[in-house]
């Protein structure tokens, strides 16, 4: 696109309407004017022929960067030879800002400042900031004045991850806090920690419940089962888990189970314990 106070070459037709056809050879002949924004003036350069027998009519002249300091403009004029026609061009100018606030050097470090060269702003400076309330959108590319150093933390933390090879951790006397881990292997094996979790997975804990059916030492009942099936926990063993009940870990075998369904709990029946368990003492089912 042309830009405005900037030199062009601007194409024109000779159009012969008698012969219905482009003039050549009638370059001598023609008064052009360049209209800028609706004024008129004659271009500086003369025109001439581009290419008589390639492109018969067609004319060329340079407008310099004077004549086109418009945003609008138009080529036309007149042809002395009879018949002959000079058919106007016109062209929207884009705007080359080459001053600010009529100061050309402003404009040239404007455009340092922003077409990727860079511009050194050694004599500016910018305020003090009191505070920054809003949340601020930046890209690191160095911590400390080291791009290493940043380039890793990215490493760190972008899913790469960053094998510290010269990196010490002090030690750790003691951890007083939970820690929340999941575990993927035991001794270096998944299948162990799959294992355990199935096995673990498969414990419930047991409230005892003496309000419908009294707990002996044989027998409790409790709401924490869902099976509705005869004997669907024998085979298995029950431990003792409430700090200072009279059966705290003791361990008694599953030999029959029951579902009561008025009361919608089932009734265990274990080997011997020494007592019978109270009322919200848990167990633990394995």
């Amino acid at each position: 696109m042309p830009q405005r106070n900037v030199g062009l070459t601007a194409t024109y037709f000779a159009y012969d309407t008698a012969n219905d056809t482009g003039k050549t050879g009638d370059a001598a002949n023609h008064t052009l004017r360049i209209i800028e924004d609706g004024s008129s003036a004659a271009p500086a350069a003369s025109p001439s022929e581009v290419d008589a027998t390639n492109c018969p009519g067609v004319y060329k002249v340079a407008i310099a960067a004077g004549e086109n300091d418009c945003v609008f403009a138009t080529l036309c004029g007149k042809s002395s030879t009879a018949d002959i026609v000079i058919v106007p061009v016109s062209w929207t100018n884009e705007h080359n800002m080459a001053q600010i606030s009529g100061d050309a050097t402003a404009a040239d470090n404007a455009e340092l400042d922003y077409d990727g060269t860079g511009y050194a702003k050694a004599n500016s400076t910018i305020g003090t900031a009191t505070a920054v309330t809003n949340e601020v959108t930046a890209d690191v590319t160095k911590i400390s004045g080291d791009a290493t150093a940043a380039d890793n933390l990215e490493l760190d933390y972008d899913g790469t991850g960053l094998a510290r090879a010269n990196s010490t951790i002090g030690t750790v006397t003691d951890v007083t806090n939970a820690v929340t881990a999941d575990t993927t292997k035991i001794s270096g094996s998944t299948a162990a920690a799959d294992n355990l979790e199935a096995s673990a997975l498969s414990m419930a804990i047991l409230t005892v419940n003496t309000g419908n059916t009294a707990a002996t030492t044989t027998s409790f009942a409790t709401a924490s089962l869902t099976s509705t099936s005869a004997n669907a926990y024998v085979g298995r063993i029950v431990v003792g888990n409430t700090s200072g009940q009279a059966m705290y870990r003791q361990v008694a075998n599953v030999t029959a189970s029951s579902w009561d369904a008025v009361n919608s709990e089932t009734i265990l029946t274990v080997s011997t314990m020494t007592a019978a368990p109270s009322d919200d003492d848990t167990l633990v089912l394995i």
